[in-house]
């Protein structure tokens, strides 16, 4: 079984709650266990952490809570697996969707960096099995 990473952009302070929500959602994955460092993006395991019970949807339930104090009472709480009201749970299935795309359309923008020439663009150029191995790889995690 193949796997990949997916970053979750979890402090982006364009998130919902700007800055202040984005220091307590930090604050709540690091209560948790989950955040790494700030250097470090929060990466889940896919296709795993896309299934039921996998921590795509609690980490965009997190990303979707509109303020600071919401993030504080109710951030460690959708992490270990609580749901939100009906129109955060939509908003929060959009954010994972849109986590997904985002990283989809990565991979498919490298794939036709790749077919278009990469070899004209560089000097020296990467050789032929070098741009056929990165193109397998990014295949490979596109279907993931």
């Amino acid at each position: 079984l193949e796997t990949c990473y997916l970053e979750t952009p979890i402090d982006d302070t364009g998130l919902p709650g700007g800055a202040p929500a984005m220091a307590a959602r930090i604050k709540a994955l690091k209560d948790v266990g989950w955040f790494r460092g700030a250097w470090r993006p929060l990466l889940l395991n896919l296709p795993d952490n896309v299934k039921a019970g996998g921590l795509l949807l609690p980490v965009a339930r997190l990303a979707v809570l509109p303020t600071e104090d919401e993030v504080r009472s109710l951030g460690i709480d959708v992490l270990r697996g609580a749901s939100l009201d009906d129109d955060l749970e939509d908003s929060a299935l959009v954010q994972a969707r849109q986590w997904i795309e985002e990283a989809v359309a990565r991979i498919d923008a490298n794939l036709s960096y790749l077919d278009s020439g990469a070899k004209s663009t560089r000097s020296p150029s990467p050789s032929n099995s070098l741009i056929e191995t990165a193109r397998g790889l990014l295949q490979v995690e596109r279907a993931v």
